[in-house]
């Protein structure tokens, strides 16, 4: 029975299938699999690689892509070309690795403006922002009106463009018949073809009335001038590309001219909707903030899916995900709430799924980005627009009405507001990983006396394995433990000795949260949010149930995400709750058990009054190794919790926070149940780089006993100073944080020849406790 015809969509696979059959191991060189305008498929190879064995292997794997590929393939002997290597260096730029040494190429008429993300725009030029969406009707032409508008009344100098070329309407809108320019967006590219664009600049702009009398300045470019002439025939010339620069080139140009000209501190777009090569432009091509305008419908969300799923799968997510913005365009006046929570899910749902970083099993989370569900500053929580009839009823734009602008706008602009303020004053992290240049001098200094590292290195801790308090000095922040401390992070993992116990007592300690929230300002709200403990290594029988008690209850019957759920619900009660009277962990899982309705409302009260203060209430749960004598029975407990922990998703500020060891997080065992991969696939894992193992090395040594000595030596220049619990901490300075050959050089620097020497490993161990000893056992003198 035939299996009918090969479609676009089987080719690439198929291409696969091909390299996976033909032995390509005598290939030294990139073949490029290129896929014309029709769809067929040619390999192409460079010149200067042509060989007998290469020629041999091409000629085999040219005959099976003919008969695999069918209508979409081409005579084997027509598969092949021989092309010069700088075409081939051009063409690297958009192709995408699909094994090692081969690359796919798509030539396309329209589309391939989506194939690059241009780069971030220096702090000093103009913020751009782009308004977005796959579907027309989403009120962006609106909300550029009320973005203008509300940037000059705080002193910003705005313009606006019209971008929206072929379904125009911004200016009609907002400006005056006599206000509006002579000439617009499109008679700029037209003449700009025959060498004359710069001259429309002055004419090709306005001030809408009602921004005279505000403290910034607006300006309106529009898609056409006062009169739009030969609209359709200056349309159709538009979007071409010429022998210099393609469209997104020339519009690039556009905006700068205009940026030069007017000196604008902001400007805002509205683009094309769809996917369109016009949209990707001004998307991806400009290095804008991109707001996203969707409702929440199966239709808007696939839009953007197709789109996500391209740029992933090109490597394009890292350069473009953090400009992005959604934005609940149309929010309904009823059902708000359900509204939202719906919206909000499949904001992340499609942000999780198809632009962040798999965090679980990372090599290096410092670089990797997923986010929380309800995270401020994600990407996909989404900025709210509210539908308001006052609009819908074509409500002038010119002249906006506080009141109704407040109405629909006061949630978005809100938002808006402090993203924007953040994206023109950018924090610098106070850890940076500095590259040292080949030319650089290694870091040498004189050695101290022998007495004083020996009494610095042997006063270092030896951990805090058995819980005991946290000191603010011995607080090393690597950056890639930032993520662990979010309060949106709901599995923390990490091999023995890794922090997870160091973490979870550190949290506890308001002075240490609020020395974070210093270090890195994105961890103000855990600075902020009120911190339990749900269970850990050490007894604490009024704030947890211990394995005894965990035993009898399992016993019982209970099921352990009723236990968990007691622990947090005693947390959350005030000291008039039953949960707070009754004196036995039996009795209070029995309350839980017996008051549902009950316990689910103190869940509710407590997130909107927490909600109400901007503030999170967090539940810390470790050492679940210590919460049962078996395996199996420690594995359904750790399966409880993260059932909890995922049903704490719907809440907008209760969290629960679990930190388990690798070998814990057993899938078949604790993961089998509906989404548990929400949680496994945005764990954390604490890692530390040889780097960072230096810098708590220097973070000891510089807060020691002998750190007045030892601190000059390890740095000339001053230490960064905090003062916490009126102790004064010192924080290793950032040009310590080297590569691992300079930190390796420092560390001898110090210690020197006479300390002893494993003779296994070749590492001076004398006097350096066990636990960095193993650490950095591997280096060598």
């Amino acid at each position: 029975m035939s299996k009918g015809p090969v479609s676009f969509d089987d080719v690439r696979e198929l291409v696969k299938a091909a390299f996976d059959a033909i032995d390509m191991s005598g290939s030294a060189t990139a073949i490029y699999v290129v896929r014309d305008m029709f769809g067929r498929i040619g390999l192409s190879v460079s010149e200067d690689a042509r060989s007998d064995v290469l020629l041999d292997a091409l000629e085999r794997l040219a005959g099976a892509l003919e008969k695999s590929l069918g209508a979409h393939g081409r005579p084997a002997e027509r598969t092949v070309l021989w092309a010069d290597p700088e075409l081939l260096d051009e063409m690297r730029g958009t192709a995408l690795k699909i094994r090692p040494g081969v690359f796919w190429v798509d030539r396309l008429l329209v589309g391939e403006d989506w194939w690059t993300v241009g780069q971030e725009r220096p702090k000093s030029e103009p913020v751009r922002y782009t308004l977005h969406s796959v579907k027309g009707g989403m009120g962006r032409s609106t909300t550029v009106t009320v973005l203008a508008w509300h940037l000059a009344r705080r002193g910003e100098h705005v313009l606006a463009i019209d971008l929206d070329i072929e379904s125009p309407g911004l200016a009609s809108a907002v400006l005056e018949d006599k206000a509006q320019p002579r000439f617009g967006v499109t008679d700029w590219f037209v003449e700009e073809l025959v060498g004359q664009g710069d001259a429309l600049l002055q004419d090709m702009v306005s001030t809408p009335a009602w921004a005279h009398d505000l403290p910034g300045t607006v300006w309106i470019a529009p898609a056409h001038g006062r009169d739009p002439g030969e609209y359709l025939a200056k349309l159709g010339r538009v979007y071409m590309d010429t022998v210099a620069d393609p469209w997104v080139a020339r519009l690039q140009r556009l905006l700068e001219r205009l940026e030069e000209t007017l000196k604008p501190t902001v400007v805002v777009l509205e683009s094309r909707s769809g996917l369109h090569d016009i949209a990707a432009a001004t998307v991806a091509g400009i290095g804008a903030e991109v707001m996203l305008f969707a409702i929440d419908s199966r239709s808007a969300w696939t839009g953007y899916g197709i789109l996500f799923d391209h740029w992933m799968a090109h490597g394009l997510a890292p350069l473009i995900r953090e400009r992005l913005s959604v934005v609940s365009a149309l929010t309904p006046e009823v059902d708000t709430k359900q509204y939202l929570d719906g919206f909000y899910e499949n904001a992340w749902n499609l942000f999780l799924d198809r632009l962040y970083d798999p965090l679980r099993g990372s090599d290096d989370p410092t670089d990797a980005v997923s986010y929380g569900l309800f995270y401020e500053d994600a990407p996909h929580n989404p900025l709210v627009i509210h539908w308001n009839r006052g609009f819908a009823a074509g409500a002038s734009l010119h002249r906006p009405e506080a009141a109704i602008v407040s109405l629909a706008y006061s949630r978005f602009l809100r938002e808006f507001d402090r993203l924007h303020d953040a994206r023109v004053a950018k924090n610098v992290p106070i850890f940076l990983i500095r590259k040292v240049s080949e030319s650089a001098e290694p870091h040498t200094t004189a050695r101290p006396d022998i007495g004083t590292v020996r009494i610095a290195l042997s006063a270092l801790p030896e951990g805090t394995s058995y819980g005991s308090p946290i000191k603010p000095a011995e607080v090393y922040f690597p950056p890639s433990h930032r993520k662990a401390m979010d309060p949106h992070v709901m599995l923390v993992t990490g091999m023995r000795g890794s922090g997870k116990t160091f973490w979870w007592l550190a949290l506890q300690n308001p002075e240490i949260r609020a020395m974070l929230a210093h270090l890195d300002p994105r961890l103000t709200p855990t600075a902020e949010s009120e911190v339990h403990a749900g269970f850990g290594i050490t007894e604490a029988p009024n704030r947890y149930p211990g394995r005894d008690e965990l035993r009898a209850m399992i016993t019982d019957g209970v099921a352990p995400r009723i236990i968990w759920r007691t622990v947090h619900a005693r947390h959350l009660a005030d000291s008039s709750h039953p949960l707070k009277s009754v004196d036995s962990w039996m009795e209070r899982v029995r309350y839980v058990e017996d008051n549902p309705e009950g316990v689910a409302l103190l869940f509710r009260d407590r997130d909107e009054a927490l909600e109400s203060h901007g503030r999170y209430s967090l539940v810390l749960f470790d050492g679940l190794d210590r919460s049962a004598d078996e395996w199996p029975e420690m594995f359904r407990l750790i399966r409880g919790l993260l059932r909890h922990a995922l049903e704490t998703r719907s809440y907008r500020r209760l969290r629960v926070k679990v930190f388990l060891r690798s070998d814990q997080v057993d899938e078949a065992k604790i993961a089998d149940f509906p989404d548990a991969s929400k949680i496994l696939s945005s764990a954390v894992q604490l890692a530390w780089p040889r780097r960072d193992l230096y810098g708590m090395l220097w973070q000891y040594l510089g807060n020691g006993s002998q750190s007045h000595l030892l601190r000059p030596l390890l740095e000339d220049g001053d230490w960064p100073t905090e003062e916490v619990g009126g102790q004064q901490i010192f924080r290793v300075p950032a040009s310590l944080a080297v590569e691992e050959d300079i930190q390796r050089e420092r560390f001898h620097a110090i210690t020197g020849p006479w300390m002893g020497k494993d003779p296994r490993r070749g590492f001076p161990y004398t006097w350096i406790p066990n636990h960095l000893g193993d650490a950095l056992g591997t280096v060598s003198p």
